[in-house]
């Protein structure tokens, strides 16, 4: 079968190859007529035309793509911003190449450096810890980038997060205007900003209130289940009545302890998550939480990155967005 090509789209639509090539690509939309568009698009259809998106590179010199990577694609909050990214860049005719490092910095970098290969546009990352320098060796490069969930305050460069201090402060309330007297927090081992300002501003929260005290206990990534239980464990036995857990990997971890020794959730001990979790489904009673705008983040972020890498001289810009307290709603039925 004879393949189509870009001038037998114009002989038909009567039309110049440059102007099948504005309308395909999206450019000077404001000097071509809306019918004349329409009927380009009509024939590249009829004609199965697909474009040469090598050729267009090199003409262009861009790809049509983004990379991202993921901090653990297998959980909830990854896949369901992957999902956001992939939409954004699809409506800009870009598609999204997704990698997941894993929380770990040689992967992340090797994910990096295979996008780079692949001549990728831009890149949307949620950085593991430790991965600055990287970070700060793109941005020498001038390579469009967007920090996104997680940030470094020592770097410059462009990001979206959402203000985990204050939904971390503003939650505490939740417990105090229970009653709660001894608040359980469970946090992680980490440097990365966004996990300590969850724990900072919990800790601070508690203790402005002037009538409950905390305990945090310190969680390692490569032993999640077996820690969680000895810290809850732990926390029960000194009269802990409510717990935090600052993520909803701890949370499904926290939970499944408390559900397998059928400690009745909030009449013995009262949780809240920071993010949802499959286990809220699960579960006979509520389960209060904090919510992140996560198509917001997305959008900002594609939004951000186009900015850059239209115009490399914009100056790095930080996105800050709120969160939601949201009081959980059981699909269970006895």
């Amino acid at each position: 079968m004879k393949k189509v090509l870009l001038r037998d789209v114009a002989e038909k639509a009567g039309v110049s190859i440059a102007m099948v090539s504005y309308v395909l690509n999206g450019q000077k939309t404001d000097r071509i007529n809306k019918d004349t568009a329409q009927r380009i698009r009509k024939v590249v259809e009829e004609l199965n035309y697909r474009p040469n998106f090598l050729a267009q590179s090199l003409k262009l010199k861009k790809t049509f793509s983004l990379g991202f990577v993921a901090a653990d694609i297998a959980n909830t909050f990854s896949s369901q911003l992957a999902r956001i990214i992939s939409d954004e860049a699809d409506q800009a005719g870009y598609a999204l190449i997704i990698g997941s490092s894993d929380e770990s910095k040689p992967r992340f970098e090797r994910l990096i450096n295979q996008l780079l290969n692949r001549q990728v546009d831009g890149l949307i990352l949620a950085a593991p810890e430790g991965s600055d320098e990287l970070i700060k060796a793109l941005q020498d490069r001038k390579t469009p980038l967007v920090l996104i969930d997680r940030y470094f305050p020592d770097l410059l460069v462009s990001s979206v997060s959402v203000n985990n201090y204050q939904a971390s402060f503003d939650a505490m309330s939740e417990f105090i205007t229970q009653g709660r007297k001894k608040i359980g927090i469970l946090v992680y081992d980490t440097t990365l900003q966004h996990l300590k300002e969850r724990m900072l501003g919990a800790q601070d929260g508690i203790t402005q209130s002037h009538s409950a005290s905390y305990v945090t206990h310190v969680i390692h990534e490569n032993h999640i289940e077996q820690e969680v239980f000895a810290a809850i464990t732990s926390m029960l036995q000194t009269g802990v009545d409510a717990i935090y857990f600052t993520s909803n990997k701890l949370g499904i971890a926290g939970m499944r302890y408390l559900m397998n020794h059928q400690i009745a959730v909030p009449t013995q001990v009262s949780t809240l998550f920071f993010d949802e979790t499959e286990v809220f489904d699960f579960y006979p009673s509520p389960l209060p939480f904090i919510r992140q705008p996560l198509a917001d983040m997305g959008k900002k972020a594609v939004e951000l990155l186009f900015q850059q890498m239209n115009d490399s001289a914009l100056p790095p810009e930080s996105i800050i967005l709120e969160t939601s307290f949201v009081h959980s709603h059981s699909s269970f039925t006895q």
